[in-house]
């Protein structure tokens, strides 16, 4: 049986929610709700011949003095509405004598104490009906078996900043019809793609997906993937695993990624659409998802439109729009000279259906802490108004920080998007040196942390920051592109590479691409390129932080991605920072180098030659897939015949039969058959199709036979009805 404790997880109205379902379905009944303030003592009614045949009322009260004392106010109340049989549901535990007093209290409109459900009445109810558990995901997410799997399932990368963010934000998720549509697109393809405009949910259903994936099976791994190689290096086929890429094709604009990124992507999908151990899930912003199929011919043409679960505002019905405007603000707890304002008129009603609705900008003028700033008389006028005009939400809250406070958000919008506070204020205290500029001492730079925490920004352990959520982001974009000496000044003045390639996904390419701008750009990448560093986090957790000293090769390959546009114009600029010995590196990966060698314009270097780099590359070992970019380049160079080298031949087929004896499951035979027959398109190799054949066969008698996990969640949608929704605001002056 649960031993679910109500008062602490659901609020008023999910509590009467939960009891209406629930004794409609113990007792095959239908039961109508009714508002707060109207019922003279109903909550739910179930009605025959007789007006109120049944009268049930559910009481969300933290110990039995309280209950008692409001079922004394209710005694007058149900003597006047007479009723055949009257029912208590209450989240109180309560003892025999408890029951005994409180059947007296109403009686004769009690018939027997089976009619005072307590806590573990209820408890025991859901262990019957466990159908209706599920539709209250708040319950059983949050319930001691479900949290000792979370606790024990394994988080690993950057995974546990993120893994704070989903437990806080599932006490104001509501389920809605787009859980049942990503769930079963996951549960048939391994992998969903969720899209749909800005701060329409798409992180917090993949977090939602993510967390009820651990509570139904602790033996998955969380990875969290800040970019595509993330989820290539930490895959594990002897393990459980789910991934999440959030913003896979960029966060606030498209940002292009390395040669054949759409390739390798596609290739990592279909590796966990074969596997039944693992999950993907990927969040992109629709128009984001748009540009980059105009760009990646390999996503264009591979239909992924039949596994994306788009969200749109018209997913959100009435209720559910309600339901996520109460959940916010019965989490915050806000003063009722605030409520009062939202009840009045129902003003609610219109926040719910006001048609730029959009569930963040509610998170932030709620739990953002903008509402503090507003007094109760004009808060329902500035709450619609931020649905008018969405920035406003955060200009009020900008133009009240320090000017310090000012640019050091701006500075951090070209920073990765979760940075140690340490690393954040060095880059800081560099760009006011270059401005000259006095930079914030100890103190005011703690006191502007303090300021802009829970507005602007999050904190977790080991001092990491990280934005707010993402519109905060691309209100500080729009300020820039609108104050390009700003702009222009952090550029000039940056000491970390990602902030010159992280500064070109700014959503207005028009600025990016400025004379101005493009000035600063090749000025700090000059400067940069002699020493690039890194503040990336660590691979493993945030306590372990890498500072790289990047590579000068991986720096090169990164800004050449991020902006072409600075190449173009000044051409040779790419290959003057290139020498023999960036092939050398042994810190850059073999496919690295074969990208660097891709984009390089040979007219433009001198001293070396494309046979130099063969002769350097041909001395490191290579994994097929190195093979399958290798070749194709090797072939356009023209330096060799390759199928008259049969030393490059010979290591070819060496390295084929020895990941062929790694192989153990279909979907890894499947992956390495489709990269084989890649490199047989371009080049004459022995025959390996039957030891491919007798290797399946093999495979397929070892490997277990078992569907894909299914998560164990359902929704019904609920219907859009006034008489809930008024209840539900209602019941926020009642606690």
């Amino acid at each position: 049986m649960p031993a679910y404790d109500f008062n602490s997880i659901l609020s008023f109205s999910d509590f009467e929610c939960l009891v209406r379902d629930l004794l409609q379905k113990h007792l095959n009944i239908h039961l109508e709700c009714f508002t707060e303030g109207r019922d003279g003592g109903i909550d739910l009614r179930c009605s025959t011949y007789d007006k109120n045949a049944i009268i049930i009322q559910a009481k969300r009260y933290k110990d039995y003095k309280s209950l008692i004392n409001e079922l004394k106010n209710e005694v007058a109340k149900v003597k006047k509405l007479n009723p055949q049989r009257y029912i208590i549901a209450t989240s109180v535990g309560l003892t025999p004598n408890n029951k005994e007093e409180i059947k007296r209290l109403f009686c004769p409109y009690i018939l027997r104490t089976e009619d005072i459900l307590g806590k573990d009445d209820l408890n025991n109810l859901l262990g019957i009906h466990t159908e209706i558990e599920k539709g209250f995901p708040k319950l059983w997410l949050t319930s001691t078996t479900v949290l000792d799997r979370i606790v024990n399932a394994t988080v690993v990368n950057q995974s546990t900043f993120e893994w704070n963010q989903i437990q806080e934000e599932i006490e104001t998720y509501v389920v809605n019809d787009s859980l049942n549509k990503a769930t079963q697109i996951l549960k048939e393809n391994g992998y969903v793609i969720i899209s749909g405009i800005p701060g329409i949910g798409k992180t917090t259903l993949a977090r939602f997906l993510v967390y009820s994936t651990l509570g139904n099976d602790n033996e998955y791994e969380f990875v969290y993937m800040s970019d595509l190689e993330d989820g290539l290096r930490l895959y594990n086929k002897e393990k459980k695993q789910i991934f999440l890429y959030d913003d896979f094709l960029g966060s606030n604009g498209f940002v292009p990624e390395a040669h054949n990124y759409d390739g390798r992507l596609i290739n990592f999908i279909n590796v966990v659409k074969k596997s039944n151990d693992k999950r993907f899930i990927l969040t992109t912003r629709e128009y984001v998802f748009k540009d980059a199929q105009r760009y990646y011919e390999k996503i264009k043409n591979n239909n992924f439109d039949l596994v994306k679960c788009i969200l749109e505002l018209g997913d959100y019905t009435e209720i559910i729009r309600a339901r996520i405007l109460y959940n916010h603000i019965a989490k915050e707890n806000l003063p009722k000279e605030y409520i009062h304002k939202l009840l009045k008129c129902r003003a609610y009603r219109k926040i719910i259906n006001h048609p730029n609705f959009n569930p963040r900008i509610i998170e932030t003028f709620i739990h953002g802490g903008v509402w503090k700033q507003i007094s109760p008389d004009i808060f329902i006028d500035e709450f619609i108004g931020f649905f008018n005009k969405p920035y406003s939400v955060w200009e009020s809250a900008f133009d009240k920080l320090e000017d310090g406070a000012k640019l050091a958000l701006c500075l951090l919008s070209t920073l990765p998007s979760v940075i140690t506070i340490s690393d954040w204020r060095r880059a800081y205290v560099c760009v006011c040196e270059d401005m000259k500029i006095p930079s914030m001492n100890e103190h005011e730079w703690l006191a502007s942390l303090r300021k802009m925490e829970g507005c602007f920004l999050k904190f977790s352990q080991h001092n990491i920051v990280a934005v707010h959520n993402p519109s905060i982001l691309d209100f500080i974009v729009d300020y820039l592109n609108n104050h390009l000496e700003i702009l222009e000044a952090i550029i000039k003045g940056a000491i970390y590479s990602e902030q010159l390639h992280t500064s070109n996904s700014f959503k207005c390419p028009d600025v990016i691409r400025s004379k101005r701008i493009q000035d600063a750009i090749k000025e700090s990448f000059i400067r940069l390129s002699l020493s690039p560093q890194s503040c990336s986090l660590g691979y493993t957790d945030y306590k372990n932080k890498y500072y790289g000293t990047f590579s000068i090769g991986g720096f090169l390959l990164e800004m050449r991605k991020s902006n072409p546009e600075l190449f173009s114009q000044h051409p040779g600029l790419y290959e003057k920072n290139i020498t023999l010995d960036t092939f050398k590196d042994e810190t850059i990966r073999f496919s690295t180098k074969i990208e660097i060698a891709n984009t390089i314009n040979w007219l433009y270097l001198s001293g070396f030659t494309r046979s130099d780099v063969f002769d350097i590359l041909e001395s490191e070992s290579k994994s097929i897939e190195d093979f399958v970019e290798y070749i194709p380049v090797l072939k356009e160079w023209d330096v060799v015949d390759l199928s008259q080298n049969s030393q490059f031949v010979q290591s070819l087929e060496n390295q084929i039969e020895l990941e062929m004896e790694q192989l153990s499951t279909i979907s890894e035979v499947d992956q390495f058959e489709e990269s084989l027959q890649n490199i047989i398109d371009e080049i004459e190799i022995s025959d390996f199709s039957d030891a491919l054949c007798e290797l399946r066969s093999s495979v397929a008698q070892d490997e277990p036979e078992y569907e894909r996990d299914d998560f164990g969640m359902s929704y019904s949608q609920e219907k859009d009805d006034e008489a809930t929704i008024d209840s539900m605001f209602t019941s926020l002056l009642a606690h």
